[in-house]
């Protein structure tokens, strides 16, 4: 039948002939100038000029309608005294000496009419000279910037139920030449400005956006039931510090404010504990007996809508867990709606689970009322900062029917576990547990949360959650992976696929979003990269910066820690300039150690260079330093080591000191380091290879003993055949010396070094 009527709209809709064009002029009023914004149909023109003093604005050839009905809502007639819609034009009448202005920005005709002091940003129409008016005087602007009161301003006198105490007094011109309501006007709005600031001192009233909504006009309220009595002045109370009286309605008494407040021990005002008196707003007879007997009560005999059942009843949907009936009933009185902020607030957070803007409540935290319950519950997340009266909201858990207690344990569990107070956390839980009812699946998500806070596992409840097909399943999967990975264990192709399929299940969603993010990691942590990196090019589009950067970071971390040679490779070197900048300096450094290992460092060098010198990192200096030296850099292998100490410091220097030639200097850093072959090779390369190379070494001593006798002088005379003797022993001497170097075991060549 739905579908039936949809057709038969649509058809009407293709047979009803296109309705004429509407222009929708919108206004806003500044300190020095008013603007209008004048929505053009595209391609339209428009044509300026001044008739007498009006200012005329004509748009040829447009044969719609032009609205003009909000303009003065947002706008005083201090400037713009009147417009006019004549078939095509509109005609401005000014009060003011100003100038117009108007220039177009895209399908935006904007009007400027300004003080002569203010800089007009299009093309000047004219200079207007202020017009004479006898009847129409308005008082010199207060320095206090009030709202406007016009005829149709959400501020208007007739929208208002307000007996000013001047209407009692007898009305005598000032004699200033003001007549008898411009001076009344000016002295309601100094005490409004008073009483304001005063409100605004003590913390009551709070800034908010400079413009004001729009308000549904008089004849659209409904009535206001006559039977509620007016509520009776309420007593002075006394603060906590005993010798403050809030007594007149100029200092704000704060139990006057609706809803009614009380003072907590930190001098902060809360509501008091009857606003929340949740679990007397229904009974035990049921939901039918006491819904039909509420709504009969909406209306009146004479048809008109009675606030007070109106509140009581969104207060019973409340009791009985309908957020959001409860809401579409307060929506039906405005003066319900605007009385009682704070059932809107508790009726979202039902349906919902938090506010997704600020609130009325979020401030009310540390009050010892039941207000803490609500308010910390209108977080999503915890704010960093704010303090939570753990013990009230518990009390105020505890007060609540048990069917809204299931409800909201395990949502105030979480809050506290942000709070970092795990303690509290548990007793909220417990308030459930308790209960006969078998528990529900958010619950068992608390549990699983209370579980990992404590250092327990919760894998085999959170595999339970994740394969019941709740609305908590996909929740306790993401959970459940972030687990294995913070562990670093492997997932299994199932959970893996599990994943993949509540992720396409969801998308668009923004647990959609995350189960995406989850299906990365889980992707990189079994192994497949290239997958991974494949779904995480088609997140480029729409996600952050700081989230993409995330993932990225994560799949090569996985990618330099666990992938094959062959395939770290493969990818390593597809990678994206701007990813490698992106990612973290603990994963350049793995990512560039492995490359070193394998051999290319080349590569290895370019990514560490994108790691900046301040702070200088050790580990960083020495990967600098391995790359220089295996591209035969010593000299900038030996500027990475400058300042790093430690003996893998000291055996790079010596080999950079080796490289470069300096072979006795390499000698002496390879004995200081423990590298007694490497020293010894160094000595062997140096000129002063007879002082370094010791005597006693097991392979080169034998030729340092060779060639000090050699070179020792001798002073025996001997004869030519003696002579011819000790030639032949030194050269059979030699020889067999360097026989036995050239066949020890230590001085051939491996295969890889011919």
């Amino acid at each position: 039948m739905k579908f039936a009527a949809i057709f038969i709209f649509s058809a009407i809709g293709f047979v009803t002939p296109v309705t004429a064009q509407q222009i929708l002029v919108r206004s806003g009023d500044h300190s020095d100038f008013s603007r209008l914004a004048i929505s053009l149909p595209k391609s339209q023109e428009w044509e300026s000029q001044q008739v007498g003093e009006d200012i005329e604005f004509s748009l040829p050839g447009f044969t719609g309608s032009i609205n003009i009905d909000s303009v003065f809502t947002r706008m005083q007639r201090d400037r713009i005294s009147d417009i006019i819609v004549k078939d095509d034009r509109l005609v401005l009448t000014l009060n003011c000496d100003c100038n117009v202005s108007a220039f177009q920005e895209g399908q935006l005709l904007v009007v400027d009419v300004s003080d002569a002091n203010h800089q007009a940003q299009g093309k000047v129409i004219t200079q207007t000279k202020k017009r004479s008016l006898e009847h129409n005087v308005l008082p010199t602007r207060n320095s206090v910037a009030l709202p406007w009161i016009g005829a149709n301003s959400p501020f208007a006198a007739n929208s208002l139920d307000i007996t000013s105490e001047f209407e009692k007094k007898p009305q005598i011109d000032a004699g200033n030449g003001l007549p008898v309501q411009a001076g009344i006007l000016q002295q309601t709005q100094q005490s409004l400005a008073e009483e304001i600031a005063s409100a605004a001192s003590i913390g009551l009233l709070e800034s908010n956006t400079p413009i004001l909504p729009s308000a549904p006009e008089l004849s659209n309220l409904p009535a206001r039931s006559p039977d509620i009595p007016p509520k009776p002045l309420p007593e002075a109370i006394e603060m906590s510090a005993g010798n403050i009286r809030l007594t007149n309605s100029m200092e704000m008494n704060p139990a006057d404010v609706a809803p009614h407040f009380q003072t907590a021990a930190t001098a902060q005002i809360c509501p008091v504990e009857e606003l929340f008196a949740i679990d007397r707003w229904g009974d035990s007879s049921g939901f039918s007996a006491q819904m039909g007997t509420a709504r009969d009560a909406l209306v009146d005999a004479r048809d008109r809508l009675d606030d007070e059942a109106v509140k009581h009843l969104a207060q019973l949907y409340i009791y009985f867990g309908f957020g959001a009936e409860a809401n579409e009933t307060l929506r039906t009185s405005e003066f319900a709606q605007h009385a009682h902020p704070h059932l809107g607030v508790v009726a979202e957070i039902l349906e919902h689970g938090s506010i997704s803007g600020p609130n009325t409540l979020s401030q009310y935290t540390d009050c010892e009322s039941d207000v803490a319950l609500w308010a910390s519950l209108s977080h999503a997340s915890i704010p960093s900062g704010t303090s939570i009266n753990t013990d009230a909201a518990l009390r105020a858990l505890n007060n609540l029917p048990k069917h809204l207690r299931i409800i909201l344990a395990p949502e105030l569990s979480d809050r506290f576990l942000q709070y970092g107070d795990a303690q509290p956390a548990a007793a909220a839980m417990r308030s459930i547990e308790r209960l006969p009812n078998k528990q529900e699946p958010n619950a068992l998500l608390a549990q699983a949360d209370l579980k990992i806070e404590s250092g327990s596992s919760a894998e085999k409840l959170l595999e339970d959650l994740a394969e019941s097909n709740t609305a908590e399943s996909p929740e306790a999967l993401i959970k459940l992976v972030e687990g294995k990975l913070a562990r670093n264990e492997p997932l299994s192709q199932e959970l893996a696929d599990l994943v993949e399929a509540y992720s396409q299940e969801m998308r668009g969603t923004q647990i959609g979003n995350q189960l995406k993010q989850t299906q990365i990691i889980a992707l990189s942590q079994s192994l497949q990269f290239i997958e991974a990196f494949t779904l995480l090019a088609s997140l480029r589009a729409s996600a952050d910066k700081e989230t993409y950067n995330r993932l990225n970071q994560a799949i090569i971390r996985q990618l330099s820690e666990k992938a094959e040679d062959v395939k770290f490779l493969e990818i390593a070197f597809s990678l994206q300039d701007s990813d490698v900048k992106a990612i973290s300096t603990s994963t350049n450094l793995i990512l560039s150690k492995r490359l070193l290992d394998l051999g290319f460092a080349s590569k290895a060098q370019e990514i560490l260079s994108h790691i900046g010198n301040a702070p200088q990192l050790e580990e960083r200096q020495l990967l600098t330093a391995r790359a220089a030296l295996a591209l035969h850099q010593p000299f900038q292998a030996q500027a990475a080591l400058l300042s790093i100490s430690g003996s893998e410091a000291q055996h790079l220097m010596a080999e950079a000191k080796e490289m470069a030639g300096s072979y006795r200097e390499a000698s002496e850093m390879f004995v200081a380091s423990n590298s007694t072959e490497a020293a010894t090779q160094a000595a062997w390369l140096s000129e002063d290879w007879r002082e370094l190379v010791p005597p006693d070494d097991n392979r080169l001593g034998a030729i340092t003993t060779l060639a000090e006798d050699y070179f020792a002088p001798t002073e025996e005379v001997l004869g030519p055949l003696a002579q011819a003797n000790l030639a032949l022993e030194e050269s059979n001497k030699a020889r067999n010396t360097l026989k036995n170097l050239l066949e020890d075991p230590s001085m051939q060549l491996t295969p890889e070094q011919q």
